[in-house]
């Protein structure tokens, strides 16, 4: 283990002197060539300068602002820490001269800055979540037809500003202000929402399914080796996962099987990096939104007759990658719902989130695309990625236990604890120990694989009742 710390050194060591050393820290932004002014301090000093000049300036190269508009008058607020671990956020109302400016520029916005604290900066600065966050709006929500992208076929808020500095890794994002419902995890879990959030992900997977509809050259890849964060995940998993067992049985009366049990305390965290691995070219492989939770969606109300109550848009698009699509799915349903409503709704969500996908691949490329989709291999990615949601429960577990006198560490510890016996069942349910293993030893668990070589083929027991995986892999799931 000592030789697994050293081996983090040197990318934490580069991160630090990022953050540190004055002699490059120029905190110029990548895209507006103007200083990032990345927390709420500076951007309060920003925003003082006269004239506007600052905030003129970087609309204007934003392209969000008519350079023949101006600022007349803004004003900041705060607004606290997200609802999230990593976020602290502001209010900015913003007063234009030219209130008809062609380009719209939103008015009342959220403002987005880095993490209070050097833990939270170091995680999110190893797996650039504000960089990615920055890009990803810019094509996958702006400049999408410069790569070849068709625009995102869901609700998303417009930004204003988004800049970052490779350099410093500082990033900043103000975006418009969200005047729709707003999922929020601390109210009951609501179906006619979940059910919203599953046809969203359906169509948006769809759309962007095997890079058909271009692909940007900076996307972010779920995996990537030379980032240090899965030897960071595995080692807090070893070392936190029995103190969050010894949690979940206090706080949910839940202790999974023996078998779940010694592959959480070494098969998984020592090979966290092979089911990452396994995700690489993957026959399902889209653009994720990678975190999906209700709290980084909205709902807009449809007209009265329609098959769904909402139409649900999603924001905060900082972990957005080319990954499976299994991957938002089964950290959507374990990390947005009690364990209750999870418990009685996952099959059903689950069979929600197939069909939609199979008619929207039907819809844009054809049956036969629809029909490549094998849900066999959609099951058992699904197994497998609980894993990844664990080891993403194990970072929120740290976080809270080092703030227990905070209001909200009853909240966060509950999503926690809910999140994760979520997991555990379905990891139970879907014979998750047995496929995480084939993936370990190297093999390949896909239709194709089961096919070719004439093996069994995946236990009809990890099958939602009524599907039959002898018949055409696009027939509709009927949900349990």
């Amino acid at each position: 283990m000592v030789l697994q710390y050293v081996k983090l050194l040197p990318p934490i060591l580069d991160v630090f002197r990022k953050m540190y050393c004055t002699c490059t820290n120029s905190n110029i932004g990548d895209l507006t060539e103007e200083v990032i002014p990345y927390n709420y301090g500076r951007l309060d000093k920003a925003l003082k300068q006269k004239d506007n000049k600052w905030i003129n300036a970087v609309l204007v190269k934003m392209g969000t602002m008519s350079p023949s508009n101006k600022v007349k008058e803004v004003t900041l607020t705060p607004f606290g820490p997200s609802t999230g671990f990593y976020s602290e956020l502001g209010l900015l109302k913003v007063v234009y001269e030219d209130e008809n400016d062609p380009l719209k520029p939103p008015t009342d916005c959220i403002v987005k800055f880095l993490p209070v604290g050097l833990e939270k900066r170091l995680v999110l600065d190893l797996v650039e979540l504000p960089k990615s966050e920055v890009l990803c709006y810019f094509y996958l929500c702006r400049d999408h037809e410069k790569y070849g992208m068709s625009p995102l076929p869901l609700p998303t808020p417009r930004i204003l500003y988004a800049d970052y500095c490779q350099q410093t890794n500082n990033a900043m994002m103000i975006m418009e202000k969200i005047n729709h419902t707003l999922g929020d995890q601390k109210l009951p879990a609501d179906l006619d929402q979940a059910k919203a959030l599953m046809v969203c992900l359906g169509r948006l997977h769809a759309h962007y399914w095997g890079g058909k509809k271009g692909k940007h050259p900076k996307a972010k890849l779920l995996n990537d080796p030379a980032n240090p964060i899965c030897l960071i995940v595995g080692l807090k998993m070893k070392l936190l996962i029995k103190k969050m067992l010894k949690f979940l049985k206090k706080e949910n009366d839940y202790e999974p099987s023996d078998v779940i049990v010694n592959a959480l305390s070494s098969l998984i965290p020592t090979n966290i990096q092979a089911i990452f691995n396994y995700c690489i070219d993957h026959p399902l492989n889209t653009i994720c939104h990678g975190d999906p939770r209700t709290d980084n969606v909205y709902f807009i109300d449809n007209p009265e007759g329609s098959a769904l109550k909402y139409e649900a848009g999603l924001f905060d698009w900082a972990q957005a990658m080319i990954a499976p699509c299994f991957y938002d799915v089964s950290w959507a349903i374990s990390q947005s719902y009690d364990r209750e409503f999870c418990t009685e709704h996952h099959d059903s969500l689950v069979g929600l989130y197939w069909e939609t996908l199979q008619e929207s691949l039907t819809a844009n490329f054809g049956a036969k695309a629809a029909a490549k989709a094998h849900y066999e291999d959609f099951l058992v990615g699904y197994a497998v990625c609980e894993a990844i949601c664990i080891s993403k429960c194990t970072l929120a577990f740290e976080s809270i236990m080092k703030d227990k006198k905070s209001k909200d560490y009853p909240h966060k510890l509950k999503l926690v604890m809910d999140g994760l016996e979520n997991c555990l069942r379905a990891m139970e349910k879907l014979h998750a120990v047995e496929s995480i293993t084939k993936v370990v030893n190297g093999e390949s668990p896909t239709t194709e694989q089961v096919r070719r070589d004439r093996k069994r083929s995946i236990s009809i027991r990890a099958m939602p009742a009524g599907f039959n995986p002898a018949s055409s892999s696009s027939a509709k799931v009927v949900p349990v």
